[in-house]
């Protein structure tokens, strides 16, 4: 397996546009053979994908996109939701002429890519989602009280004063890949109008993100799908990551132990081993 670029490497792959109905998309789009398309997760970017790229380089077409509002994509005038996302995500492909990919979708990512199988299932060789959103639903109240409060405003302070907080929760292991992200996102914060922006983004999605997306679209998730789960997530217990895995029809789970929410940054090299198995074994 290729070597993994070392943390605070540059990011290799530099940003197009595309213009999409629900906005304006940043995206790369690399390589040949067969399409890999990777979706962030809330308020993220393609670049959280950066350390497990470069050793699928040179087998297959690698495509990430910046969700409206998020990373190099930059303001979003229009209201967006998860299935505003994911018809970007289906316009992006039209746009590029991919017909058939394999769509990887961390986090709030994985809503997104459950649902553009939902809606094409035939665009959709495979799917793999890691630590996905969408696993489980809250009550109605819940998610009113969610968009009540967490307006644009409210969320800018608050990930301005907790940020260092909140990534505490988001990792579990400290080693050199974690610890440059923290720096680097702790780094970003302080400006206001990137807060604000982020802030609206919290207040579009995070009702979407209470719903039990995933198992909503399991009817369509015919093909074949890899759940990566960090086991010291906070976001679902694994006790029910594994009841709602097993709901799915083709859905395998594999568990990274002392690993948090974000194992592509966290635990690279064993993220690339299980994707690289699953889309051997599925191909």
């Amino acid at each position: 397996m290729a070597t993994l670029d070392p943390p605070g490497a540059r990011f290799r792959y530099e940003p197009r546009s595309h213009d999409a109905p629900s906005g304006r998309v940043a995206y790369f789009d690399e390589g040949e053979g067969e399409a890999l398309v990777f979706v962030h997760g809330l308020v993220g970017s393609f670049t959280h994908f950066q350390y497990i790229l470069p050793a699928l380089a040179g087998r297959y077409r690698l495509i990430g996109v910046d969700m409206p509002g998020c990373g190099e994509s930059g303001h979003a005038d229009a209201h967006q939701t998860i299935d505003t996302y994911a018809s970007a995500v289906l316009s992006l492909l039209d746009a590029r002429g991919v017909r058939r990919a394999t769509l990887i979708g961390h986090s709030a990512g994985g809503l997104v890519v459950s649902r553009v199988a939902e809606l094409s299932r035939d665009r959709v060789a495979r799917l793999v989602m890691m630590n996905p959103a969408g696993l489980r639903g809250y009550v109605r109240p819940l998610r009113v009280a969610a968009r009540v409060v967490l307006q644009p405003p409210v969320v800018a302070v608050l990930l301005g004063v907790f940020v260092e907080r909140i990534l505490d929760h988001v990792f579990c292991a400290r080693n050199d890949y974690t610890r440059h992200f923290a720096a680097e996102q702790t780094g970003r914060y302080p400006k206001h109008k990137l807060l604000y922006g982020m802030g609206r983004v919290f207040h579009d999605i995070v009702p979407d993100l209470m719903r039990p997306g995933v198992l909503d679209a399991r009817h369509a998730l015919e093909m074949p799908v890899l759940v990566i789960w960090g086991d010291t997530d906070r976001l679902v217990p694994l006790k029910k990551v594994k009841a709602a895995v097993g709901r799915l029809p083709r859905a395998e789970l594999q568990v990274i132990h002392a690993c948090g929410h974000m194992p592509m940054i966290e635990a690279p090299e064993e993220t690339l081993r299980l994707l690289g198995d699953f889309l051997g074994a599925s191909a």
